[in-house]
């Protein structure tokens, strides 16, 4: 005989900084933590220290595609890094 169940599953989002537990009991970090350990992340040095570019980007209150496409472009780090966004006017 088939199993009838009527439990119901409420979706919550969680908040940034959550921690998650799976099924098993591992516990996962917080999202951004998760983020960093990815092997396609460009890792930077700059002022002595290592961050990838996503931590970079948000210490400096760019946007990540923004600081990605400047390096590619063959920008300096600290210019990438540094040097505000100019929004142009229409």
């Amino acid at each position: 005989m088939p199993v009838v169940t009527t439990d119901i599953i409420q979706i919550v989002p969680f908040p940034q900084d959550s921690r998650f537990i799976d099924m098993t009991g591992k516990v996962f970090g917080r999202w951004k933590e998760q983020s960093v350990n990815r092997r396609s992340n460009r890792v930077i040095t700059f002022c002595g220290q290592t961050k990838c570019l996503d931590e970079w980007a948000e210490h400096f209150g760019l946007n990540p595609k923004t600081v990605r496409h400047r390096l590619n472009l063959g920008w300096p780090i600290q210019q990438a890094l540094t040097q505000k966004v100019h929004h142009q006017s229409s």
